[in-house]
């Protein structure tokens, strides 16, 4: 049968027909192959090498293990170490310092192989005491199963020592801290028992912390007498709960009634 070659992304063109993909804007995308009811999923990495900053790049990590290999192998912009942990530390993780709240876009993860980790989850926090996991960052699933084979290989026993699965994740989220937490490995023998990433890269934008969010007027209420005076202040903020040194206006509703 002639299967059938398709994309909801408008970022690349997918021929129909043949397979052929073309790519017109860096990103990750992905294509869909079908025939009959019958469905499969790649996946286009389109500039993969392009300029934008790795704002997890050589910045402050810390990793609850005990043993293996340190958590600042993970955010040293190299391919050739690893942040890695054994079978003793189960879950494990670790997370990285962005120095600042960023507005974060895509945070990629780069497994030595495919038996790095079977189940994880993504905590952002601005505190790194409290952290949310927000579910919606475990976005590209297929990766981690059915259709990682696919990405790293068609041998679904042993892919290959050069197989280095890479995990794309979207959404937009204020954060400082990122963790990576490993909770299940992948249950297969290969590759030895223990949880191992190369890379955990992370994308985004500075925030501009000079945007007022809300004010805080006092007091609230005041009783006055015809003729009194009350001294009205008010402190801006930012939606870090910082305070703003800006302008305010001050206006009344009800003409001739308050000066």
């Amino acid at each position: 049968v002639e299967p059938t070659w398709e994309t909801d992304a408008t970022e690349i063109t997918v021929n129909q027909v043949g397979g052929v993909t073309t790519g017109n804007q860096n990103g990750t995308f992905k294509i869909t192959v079908s025939a009959g009811s019958v469905k499969a999923y790649g996946y286009v990495l389109v500039g993969v090498e392009d300029n934008r900053p790795n704002l997890a790049l050589n910045k402050t990590s810390k990793t609850d293990a005990t043993g293996g290999y340190p958590s600042k192998n993970a955010v040293d912009g190299s391919e050739g170490s690893r942040w890695s942990v054994s079978g003793v530390d189960d879950p494990a993780s670790f997370f990285v310092d962005l120095g600042d709240i960023y507005k974060i876009e895509e945070i990629q993860i780069l497994w030595e192989h495919r038996s790095s980790a079977y189940d994880y989850n993504i905590y952002v926090s601005n505190d790194a005491n409290s952290w949310n996991n927000d579910t919606n960052w475990t976005s590209f699933l297929e990766l981690r199963n059915m259709d990682e084979r696919r990405y790293c290989g068609d041998d679904a026993i042993n892919p290959g020592a050069n197989c280095k699965p890479l995990h794309v994740h979207y959404k937009s989220s204020l954060a400082r801290y990122i963790k990576v937490k490993c909770i299940q490995k992948q249950p297969m023998p290969v590759n030895g028992d223990n949880y191992s990433i190369v890379e955990l890269r992370v994308f985004g934008e500075e925030v501009d912390r000079n945007i007022p969010e809300y004010i805080e007027i006092t007091p609230t209420i005041s009783y006055l007498e015809i003729g009194q005076t009350q001294q009205f202040t008010a402190t801006v903020y930012n939606g870090f709960g910082e305070v703003l040194n800006v302008p305010v206006t001050w206006t009344c509703d009800v003409a001739g009634m308050l000066n």
